[in-house]
């Protein structure tokens, strides 16, 4: 049997991501999750990572209120299609970015949420935490 013995530990921050909105933007860490260093590496996920906890419904059904996510801090440059926490209006989102001219929209996975559109000089008013690499729910 091969055991790993190489594991890196993933803090949870108290911050939580808004699938809708939230301002609960505290960086401490409350605990840590270890995670295999190969599984890491194999997808491709930074050991820079942080997990933090959702609350809403905006992502439903992929991430629902209650999941924990996984955030790559190092994978920041916005790619259409893909699914960010994002920071913008003093709110922390998570997000599926789409390109638009001169701005991206941001989408929620659920009909029933609106979407955002951050155009132009709003878009200097957007910070990308980081991408949604990985959640967990406990059900």
């Amino acid at each position: 049997t091969n055991i790993p013995t190489s594991y890196v530990h993933i803090p949870l921050v108290k911050a939580i991501a808004g699938a809708g909105l939230s301002n609960e933007t505290d960086a401490n860490v409350q605990e840590t999750h270890a995670f295999r260093e190969d599984y890491l590496v194999a997808h491709g996920i930074s050991k820079e990572s942080v997990l933090m906890m959702v609350r809403g419904t905006s992502m439903e059904p992929l991430i629902r209120d209650g999941d924990m996510v996984m955030i790559d801090r190092l994978d920041i440059e916005p790619q259409d299609g893909l699914i960010y926490c994002i920071a913008f209006d003093d709110n922390l989102v998570i997000k599926r970015l789409e390109k638009i001219p001169d701005g991206w929209r941001l989408k929620s996975e659920n009909p029933y949420y609106s979407d955002i559109k951050i155009q132009g000089d709003e878009t200097g008013n957007m910070t990308i935490y980081g991408r949604v690499r990985w959640f967990a729910r406990t059900i």
